[in-house]
C-alpha cells in the first residue's frame, strides 16, 4: 500500500507538471520496493516495472538522459523475464527507450530500439494499431533526422494512414504525423507536396489550439521551412518571427523549439544574403543549445556548421576553418561516418583549404571524404567530384602520377554517371591533358 500511495502521489505531481516532486515520490516508491524481500518483489513485479518506467520518463522530461536510460534498461530486463506475458509492455519500453536516445541525440541507438519495438508489435496479432502507428511515425521521424529519407517515407505514410483511419480527422496526432511527413517530403525535394501536407497539418492544429499556443509553433515552423524552399523568404521570416515571442514566453519547456526557430531564421537570412544577421542569430542559437544539450549533440554540430559556412561567405576563412573543425569533431562523436552531415563538413573544409592554396590540407580532407563516399556508393557522382578535386590538388603539388590516377578515376566514374557531353567530363579531361603534357613533355 505504501508503494502504491507513493506512486499515485507521483502521478498527481506529474499531471500538475511538477517533475522534481514527481521524481521524489517515484524514487521513494522504487526504494521501498527494493527494500522488500525476494518473495514480495516477485509479487510486486508489475508495480516494480511501472515505477521504473514512470521514474525514467520523469528523468527524461528533465533531460537527465543517462539516468532515464539506466531505468528503462532495468525495466526492459525485468519485463524480459516473462517475454510472452509482457510483449506489449516490452514493445512500449523499447519505444520509450528509443525516444530517450532520440532526445539525447543518439540517433543510431534510437533507430535500433524502434526496430526492435516494431518487431515485437509485428509478432503479436492483438497489437493496438494506434500504438503500432505511433512507433512507425516516431521511427520514421528518427530516420528523417538521420537523413535516411527513403527508409522514413513508407513508415510515415503508413503511420499517417493508420492514424487517419483510427482517429478523428481533427485529432492532434493526425496533425503532428502529417507535419513529420511534410518534413520528409521537403527534404526529398518534393516541396509542393510538402507544402500541401504542412498546410493541412497547420489547419488541423489550428482547429484544436489557439494561434498563440506553444504547441502550434512546430506547425508554423514547418510551413515556414516550405516557404523558404519555394523562395518565399519574406513570408518565411515573418512566420518565424511571429513564433519566437510565443516560445520565449514558454521557457524553459520550449527551449528546443526556440533554438530550431533561431536556426531556421538564420537559414532564411543566409538565403537573402544577410550574413551578418544570420551569424548573430546562429550565435544566439549556439549559446542557447549549449546551455541544455550535451556537447556532442547533433544539433550543436548543425549550428556550428551553419555558423562556419556564414563565416566563409563573409570571407573570414580563418574563423570558418576553426568553427567547421569543431563541427567535425562534434559530428565524429555523434554521427555514423556515412551520414550526409558528416560529409558536408568535410567538403566545406576541403574547399576552404583549396581556396587558401593549402593543397596538402585540402588533400587530407578530400581523401577522408573519398573513403567515406566510396564505402557508401563507389560509383556515384559525388565520388567522381571528389576524385577530380584530389587530382587537381596533386597537380598543384606537381605530384603528377597521383594526379593522373585520381583524374582517371574521376573520368571513369563521371563517364558512367554523367550524360554524354557533360561539362564536368570535359573539365576533367582538360586537367588530365595538362598532367600528361607536364608528365610526358608534350
Amino acid at each position: 500500500r505504501r508503494v502504491e500511495s507513493l506512486y499515485f502521489m507521483g502521478k498527481a505531481c506529474e499531471l500538475h507538471v511538477n517533475p522534481q516532486e514527481a521524481q521524489m515520490y517515484f524514487s521513494n516508491a522504487l526504494q521501498a520496493i527494493k527494500r522488500c524481500g525476494q518473495h514480495e518483489k516477485r509479487a510486486m513485479a508489475h508495480m516494480y516495472s511501472v515505477v521504473l518506467g514512470s521514474l525514467a520518463r520523469c528523468y527524461e522530461d528533465q533531460e537527465m538522459f543517462r539516468e532515464s536510460e539506466g531505468l528503462f534498461l532495468e525495466q526492459l530486463s525485468l519485463l524480459k523475464e516473462k517475454p510472452q506475458e509482457n510483449r506489449h509492455e516490452i514493445a512500449t519500453t523499447l519505444h520509450n527507450l528509443a525516444t530517450n536516445y532520440f532526445s539525447s541525440g543518439e540517433l543510431q541507438k534510437a533507430i535500433e530500439m524502434f526496430e526492435q519495438g516494431m518487431e515485437m508489435w509485428a509478432s503479436d496479432s492483438s497489437s493496438d494499431p494506434l500504438r503500432v502507428s505511433t512507433t512507425m511515425v516516431c521511427m520514421g521521424w528518427c530516420l528523417v533526422q538521420s537523413c535516411q529519407y527513403e527508409r522514413a517515407l513508407p513508415l510515415l505514410l503508413k503511420g499517417v494512414a493508420i492514424k487517419k483511419e483510427c482517429l478523428p480527422y481533427e485529432h492532434f496526432d493526425v496533425a503532428n504525423s502529417l507535419r513529420m511527413l511534410s518534413t520528409c517530403c521537403e527534404m526529398m525535394g518534393e516541396v509542393n507536396k510538402a507544402m500541401r501536407l504542412a498546410e493541412e497539418a497547420h489547419f488541423i492544429a489550428l482547429s484544436r489550439l489557439p494561434r498563440n499556443h506553444a504547441d502550434i509553433v512546430v506547425f508554423v515552423q514547418q510551413l515556414a521551412a516550405c516557404k523558404r524552399k519555394t523562395g518565399n523568404l519574406d513570408e518565411a521570416i515573418q512566420l518565424i518571427q511571429q513564433c519566437i515571442p510565443i516560445q520565449k514566453s514558454n521557457l524553459p519547456a520550449s527551449r528546443r523549439n526556440l533554438c530550431t526557430l533561431l536556426n531556421n531564421l538564420g537559414l532564411c537570412y543566409q538565403d537573402k544574403g544577410m550574413f551578418r544577421e544570420a551569424m548573430r542569430t546562429w550565435e544566439d542559437c549556439l549559446v542557447a543549445r549549449r546551455s541544455f544539450l550535451p556537447p556532442d549533440h547533433p544539433d550543436i554540430g548543425d549550428t556550428l556548421f551553419n555558423l562556419g559556412k556564414a563565416c566563409e561567405k563573409r570571407g573570414d576563412v580563418v574563423a570558418a576553418t576553426k568553427i567547421l573543425t569543431e563541427c567535425l569533431s562534434v559530428r565524429e562523436r555523434c554521427l555514423q561516418p556515412h551520414h550526409p552531415h558528416f560529409t558536408d563538413v568535410l567538403k566545406e573544409l576541403g574547399e576552404i583549404a583549396f581556396t587558401k592554396e593549402q593543397y596538402e590540407v585540402a588533400l587530407q580532407w578530400d581523401r577522408k571524404l573519398c573513403d567515406i563516399l566510396m564505402a557508401v556508393n563507389p560509383k556515384s557522382s559525388d565520388v567522381a567530384t571528389v576524385w577530380h578535386n584530389i587530382g587537381i590538388c596533386y597537380h598543384a603539388l606537381s605530384q603528377l602520377n597521383e594526379a593522373e590516377y585520381a583524374l582517371l578515376q574521376a573520368l571513369e566514374i563521371g563517364t558512367a554517371v554523367y550524360p554524354a557531353g557533360d561539362d564536368r567530363i570535359s573539365t576533367t579531361e582538360r586537367v588530365l591533358h595538362l598532367v600528361w603534357q607536364q608528365k610526358f613533355g608534350q
